[in-house]
């Protein structure tokens, strides 16, 4: 349709639904964001990710606000080197609400530990706040597979 023959009505529908992909895109940037900053051991940024509020649920406990979280991130760092790099995939996101995303998505992540080399992957979940400064509201990482190279993974994946 021509530019000159959209109405008021219309332009108002298409400035909103523009304003929720852009929301969306900004909410898809916290996951390159959040993996730079956990491959890099960068404590600083992972803390202008998250926000006294913000919940981060793992397979070892659930830990709230900005300083518990990063501090959970700095002792798994401290626990020994893994030189780890995440890869994020088939990111699906949903608007909420003005300024709210939910992202799920796979990851996987390599490692080299001291001893042999690592694999795994699993899902994230997070709520994002897309206001500046883009923040996560919550973040649950469940991961399904963590092992060796030589251990392997060969037990049957199920969902």
């Amino acid at each position: 349709m021509p530019a000159g023959t959209v109405t008021g009505n219309e332009f108002a529908t298409v400035l909103a639904r523009l304003e929720r992909l852009e929301q969306i895109e900004a909410a898809r940037g916290v996951f390159a964001a959040y993996a730079t900053a956990v491959d890099n051991h960068d404590a600083d940024a992972l803390r202008r990710l998250y926000t006294a509020r913000s919940v981060l649920d793992t397979r070892v406990g659930t830990f709230t606000g900005t300083d518990e979280i990063v501090e959970f991130f700095v002792r798994s760092w401290a626990a020994g080197p893994t030189g780890k790099r995440h890869f994020i995939s088939n990111i699906a996101p949903t608007w909420v609400s003005p300024n709210v995303v939910s992202l799920e998505a796979y990851f996987l992540y390599v490692g080299r530990p001291l001893q042999d080399s690592g694999i795994g992957w699993g899902t994230y979940r997070c709520t994002v706040d897309t206001a500046d400064p883009l923040t996560l509201i919550d973040h649950k990482i469940a991961v399904e597979v963590g092992t060796t190279l030589e251990a392997g993974w060969s037990a049957p994946i199920g969902r």
